[in-house]
């Protein structure tokens, strides 16, 4: 997998914690490519006059836009364009408990593939070329290797707010369910100077409480 960027601005050692601890790991290894199943980090730190939230949202490009894989046609990249452009804009898919007025500092979001996926892919269209006498089975089963989808990209957005007035989130409430049929449930984590918690929260019950 291709290595997943720092945050646009360097965020607090709480998300970089939280994010290579051992809950994190389980929820990568259990989601990450699980259809349905998509992870959200959060960490808080208090600031001056209240918050700065560091989150990171990690799904599966099936939840999203329906392939883990390139975009095969026009129609293909330009879903996952809207995708993407939805997920700019952290606070039109989710909200804090309290309710708080958060201001966007950064947001990055990308697609990414399985590099190691992708470099099998071109050893077998070399060897294709070089073996005149290659059977047809062997580029049938290469070409389902090839565009197959079987959970080798995902969806990544590393969000940074300022959010006034806001001392401690007690819980969070997501719209990413409205926004893409395909995603089922997001396992959240979230990390504080004061506390740590876990939930999943699913279509059927979008908010929780930490």
């Amino acid at each position: 997998m291709k290595p997943i960027l720092p945050l646009a601005l360097a965020g607090p050692a709480l998300l970089a914690a939280a994010l290579a601890g051992p809950a994190s790991a389980q929820m990568r290894s259990a989601g990450a490519h699980a259809h349905g199943a998509s992870s959200l980090t959060i960490a808080h730190e208090a600031i001056a006059g209240g918050s700065r939230i560091e989150m990171r949202l990690v799904a599966p490009g099936a939840d999203i836009v329906g392939f883990e894989r390139a975009p095969l046609s026009a129609e293909e990249r330009q879903r996952l364009d809207a995708a993407l452009a939805v997920l700019e804009d952290p606070l039109a898919v989710l909200g804090f408990v309290p309710q708080a007025s958060c201001t966007v500092v950064s947001a990055e979001v990308r697609f990414t593939e399985d590099e190691e996926h992708g470099h099998e892919h071109e050893e077998g269209d070399d060897h294709d070329r070089d073996d005149d006498h290659a059977d047809d089975d062997h580029g049938h089963d290469h070409d389902e290797h090839g565009h197959g989808g079987e959970g080798h990209a995902e969806i990544v957005a590393d969000y940074r707010l300022d959010c006034p007035g806001l001392d401690e989130i007690t819980g969070i409430r997501l719209a990413l369910f409205q926004r893409f049929d395909g995603m089922d449930s997001v396992d959240v984590q979230m990390v504080s100077a004061r506390k740590a918690g876990r939930l999943t929260l699913t279509r059927a019950q979008p908010e929780g409480r930490f």
